[in-house]
């Protein structure tokens, strides 16, 4: 799997903070996986596919935990689910219920794939040609 994005996010308890990827594999499906963790937590470095989250995420759109996402690491550490839901919540693909800071609802995962799948603009140069000394002191004298 090809990294396209790494980023950071805070743990949903705040206490560390999280380095995770997106990636890509050969069919272009998208994938997600927590790769290191300033905190003490053990957790699972394996890719998860977005459409196995996805699926995931639409069995309880409206009531998503970490135990949500525990099905997707069985016999893993117990840490990862709530790790990817923090980065979940960073993308924006699950946002918290209003009066429940532990229960989250669906986001927007469209827009999760354009911004990740969006080809990176080239940075414009605004720099001049350079012009020869040569031609700059013979245009002078003329």
């Amino acid at each position: 799997i090809r990294v396209l994005r790494k980023a950071n996010c805070s743990t949903l308890s705040g206490k560390s903070t999280l380095t995770y990827h997106v990636g890509s594999n050969a069919e272009d499906q998208l994938h997600l996986r927590v790769d290191a963790n300033t905190g003490g937590g053990f957790f699972s470095r394996e890719w998860i596919a977005l459409d196995a989250i996805a699926n995931m995420l639409d069995k309880t759109p409206e009531r998503i935990t970490s135990v949500t996402l525990s099905r997707l690491f069985e016999r893993k550490s117990v840490n990862t689910p709530g790790f990817l839901l923090a980065v979940l919540k960073k993308e924006g693909l699950v946002v918290p219920v209003k009066g429940n800071s532990r229960r989250h609802q669906l986001g927007d995962i469209q827009a999760f794939v354009a911004r990740i799948q969006q080809p990176a603009s080239k940075p414009k140069t605004t720099r001049k040609k350079a012009t020869s000394r040569k031609k700059t002191v013979a245009k002078r004298r003329t």
